[in-house]
């Protein structure tokens, strides 16, 4: 799993194929019905099957097209050979030469893993799925520290420093900002980026890193020079989504999403990109759609045989708050915090229960947890001038405000309009917050048009 995982990241330099992970239940050939059901939008798949011969590597691969009726297809290939760390970069040029595809080497630096055969291969397994009980934070935690324990042989190579930056994003957006690790993030994600600035997932992570510490115009600017050189690399059009929702544009954001839901529209992009669509509905005050696009989400979720995670019957919360059906979203509530009763959206939900329940001191106390915790990112950090507001704290939920603000969410229309927010708009404050954020919103807009005009 994780050499196909690397070849990936390989094929993601040419700018004329759009590549999907490998999934798990695709690691046998034969398994045809979920092959077509994961891959319906697929032209091809690329099959490899790693052996171990002597002390070098052998691998057999084949390209079968996805529309063949003889779906997957056999045929003899010349196996390739060679060095364990130099297998993904050949497994890529013979897919791409196959394809026809030229001038795919343009845009790469020659990176190359250290020689250390062993450190690679911990690598490629630290790319596969975890299989190590505990939970999610557990699971990074460990993860992180495998991976920094490979940074002096592999830190060279672009992948392996995303890899790693990517664990401490992902690790931040679980422990807040009382931990090193949006610190950490930066650092590495910076390091990926410099070390090969034409390697698209390094600049959508740290475009998407950027958008969460309130750099949202370095993040459209990195996310514009990305798009330049790789118009369909889906990544770059949904990170573009996400920063251009925090800076309120919410039509550009949707449309930004639609385009990645076209360019990978397996189930699981559509949820997670469904998802994105709900919150730009929501901030546009249309309800009714919203939770319409909710029902999408669910629908994508049956369709793979799973159900919401507590983050999903959050928003599913949210959104019958705001259309004044309490009832609906204690349940929505109740349900998320049985699924998983630590997680930050959880939290949040507690808050917007009491709020549902009218329980002041509870979103009280809430609200101090949370404080506690330090939110980073902006628009979940945004929460808290909700509970601040509900429980009659004005000048917390202003500080709030500012802090949400400068974090990146400067959601200008939302912020005129969101109806939780109506005790606070006679405050000369702010109004003065108000201005600022309109005036990034309009920053952003203004960079976003340049960029359609380059």
């Amino acid at each position: 799993m994780g050499l196909a995982t690397e070849v990936t990241h390989w094929l993601q330099y040419s700018p004329v194929v759009v590549v999907r992970d490998p999934k798990p239940k695709l690691t046998e050939r034969g398994n045809e019905a979920a092959s077509l059901a994961t891959f319906s939008d697929v032209d091809y798949v690329v099959w490899i099957e790693l052996r171990q011969e002597g002390d070098g590597f052998t691998v057999v691969w084949d390209l079968a097209r996805a529309t063949d009726p003889g779906f997957p297809s056999s045929r003899d290939r010349t196996p390739i050979t060679g060095a364990l760390q130099d297998l993904p970069r050949k497994i890529a040029d013979v897919v791409l030469n196959e394809l026809d595809i030229e001038d795919h080497t343009a845009s790469r630096v020659e990176s190359r893993v250290a020689a250390d055969p062993s450190a690679y291969g911990e690598f490629l397994r630290l790319l596969s799925p975890p299989s190590e009980p505990g939970g999610r934070e557990a699971t990074l935690r460990r993860r992180v520290e495998a991976l920094e324990g490979l940074r002096s042989s592999l830190g060279t190579y672009p992948p392996a420093a995303t890899a790693l930056g990517t664990s401490y994003l992902d690790l931040a957006g679980l422990v807040g900002g009382r931990g090193p690790y949006y610190q950490k993030a930066t650092l590495a994600l910076v390091h990926a980026f410099d070390l090969d600035p034409g390697y698209p997932p390094a600049r959508a992570k740290l475009a998407s890193l950027f958008a969460k510490l309130g750099r949202s115009e370095e993040a459209v600017e990195l996310l514009a020079n990305g798009l330049a050189t790789h118009p369909d690399y889906p990544p770059f059009h949904e990170t573009l989504g996400y920063v251009l929702r925090y800076a309120g544009l919410m039509e550009e954001s949707m449309a930004s999403y639609r385009r990645g839901q076209e360019l990978d529209s397996t189930l699981d992009n559509l949820v997670s990109t469904q998802d994105q669509i709900t919150k730009s509905l929501i901030y546009l005050g249309d309800y009714d759609a919203a939770l319409r696009s909710h029902a999408q989400v669910k629908s994508f979720l049956e369709e793979l045989g799973r159900s919401p995670n507590e983050k999903q019957w959050f928003y599913e919360g949210v959104i019958h708050l705001y259309l004044g059906d309490q009832t609906s979203a204690v349940h929505a509530f109740g349900t998320g915090a049985s699924l998983d009763p630590e997680s930050v959206w959880t939290t949040f939900g507690r808050a917007y229960e009491g709020m549902a329940l009218g329980d002041s001191s509870r979103v009280e106390t809430v609200l101090q947890e949370l404080e506690y915790r330090e939110v980073v990112d902006g628009e979940r950090h945004y929460r808290l001038v909700h509970f601040a507001t509900f429980a009659g704290h004005p000048d917390r939920a202003l500080n709030h405000l500012q802090t949400a603000s400068e974090g990146g969410f400067f959601n200008t229309p939302y912020l005129e309009h969101d109806p939780w927010l109506v005790s606070l708009r006679a405050s000369p404050r702010f109004k003065d917050l108000l201005g600022a954020a309109r005036a990034r919103h309009d920053a952003v807009r203004g960079k976003l048009g340049a960029a359609s005009h380059r």
